[in-house]
């Protein structure tokens, strides 16, 4: 921009085109299209070339400088008539030169306007959109859809303030719709019946328009718990926010793991819980750890990762109240339940080893 060559001493924009030996042509004025009878500047043109921002006195300014919008005609390779952005870009009073961030989320200006601290000062502008997310829920083992399921979408605003968002898989269908918000990563939380069956890390990009819609499946390890059985196996006890196997507790494991090898058909499910001193997100992470340290060592015993799940359900499923150290210590425990297969009539499931094996099945607890 320059008003070296105007007739009436206003600044226009010119363009100046570089040969093949990397030399700057003349510059050419743009035209009237674009240059007005007012001071045209601060042109700025976006990386693919074919939008241009500049600020204008002229054509239909609100006041002042205003931010104008241009793009180029693909066929006649002219540049179209320049719309006003209107506010909040622009105001009555002076808004310049306009630059637009390489993915389109965002964009600085230079103005004048109420909340500033002096006279020009820069300003952000934010045009990042919410995304319509929306997938099905999978079982990993053999590709069926999940109703029921919870996803819970935790992240972060730009200014780190903890947002969420959720939904629930429909019946039948086993479909999810969330809005979120784009350009950024969540944490994704899939339970089901209170079950934390999956935790993925999902990346929304960069969203500027309201009509996108972002497609995720999500495909986890879930074997349907309901009408799962109690064999006669004993809990294991952990001490006070702690996770550590205790010795009597090895000598338990070590009694399952005999059971399960001279039963390889059988799998179980290893439900971990808290009791209900601290937080709830406290106890959910914590029992998750305690079945965790059951399921290590089985798993480095000799029984395979597809013969066992786990479970947390923190403090959710006391066996008894929390008024009492004693009370509390009977909470703090990893249980065992056998999973049938599908068909499977708990009458028929036949048990064989173990030491403290009683020969008999108890209804799991609801």
């Amino acid at each position: 921009s320059t008003s070296h060559y105007s007739e009436n001493g206003d600044k226009d924009i010119y363009v100046s085109l570089r040969d093949k030996n990397g030399n700057w042509g003349k510059p050419k004025s743009l035209g009237k299209v674009i240059n007005s009878n007012e001071d045209d500047d601060s042109p700025y043109l976006t990386a693919d070339g074919k939008t241009m921002y500049f600020t204008s006195r002229g054509h239909n300014s609100m006041g002042g400088y205003d931010v104008f919008e241009t793009h180029i005609d693909s066929v006649t390779r002219r540049w179209t008539k320049p719309q006003n952005m209107g506010y909040p870009v622009n105001t009555p009073d002076d808004d310049a030169y306009y630059r637009l961030s390489p993915d389109g989320s965002y964009a600085y200006l230079s103005s004048y306007r109420m909340g500033g601290y002096g006279e020009k000062d820069i300003w952000t502008i934010n045009y990042i959109r919410n995304v319509l997310v929306r997938g099905k829920v999978y079982n990993m083992r053999d590709k069926s859809i999940i109703p029921g399921v919870e996803l819970v979408f935790s992240g972060q605003q730009a200014d780190k303030k903890a947002i969420s968002f959720r939904d629930v898989t429909k019946p039948i269908a086993g479909d999810y719709n969330v809005n979120l918000l784009s350009g950024r990563t969540y944490q994704v939380t899939v339970t089901k019946d209170g079950r934390n069956i999956a935790t993925e890390a999902l990346e929304v990009p960069v969203i500027t328009n309201d009509t996108t819609v972002f497609e995720k499946d999500f495909y986890v390890p879930f074997t349907d718990s309901a009408g799962t059985t109690r064999f006669a196996f004993r809990k294991v006890y952990f001490d006070t926010d702690e996770y550590d196997l205790r010795p009597e507790s090895i000598q338990e494991l070590d009694n399952i793991i005999a059971i399960l090898k001279a039963n390889p058909t059988i799998n179980i499910s290893i439900d971990g819980h808290t009791d209900a001193r601290a937080t709830e997100q406290h106890n959910k992470e914590l029992a998750n750890n305690r079945a965790k340290a059951a399921y290590q060592y089985l798993l480095q015993n000799g029984i395979p990762d597809a013969r066992m799940i786990v479970v947390s359900y923190g403090e959710r499923r006391p066996v008894t109240s929390n008024n009492s150290p004693e009370n509390m210590q009977l909470n703090r425990r990893t249980e065992f339940t056998i999973i049938p297969r599908a068909g499977e009539k708990v009458e028929d499931i036949k048990i064989e080893g173990g030491t403290n094996n009683e020969g008999r099945l108890i209804p799991k607890r609801k």
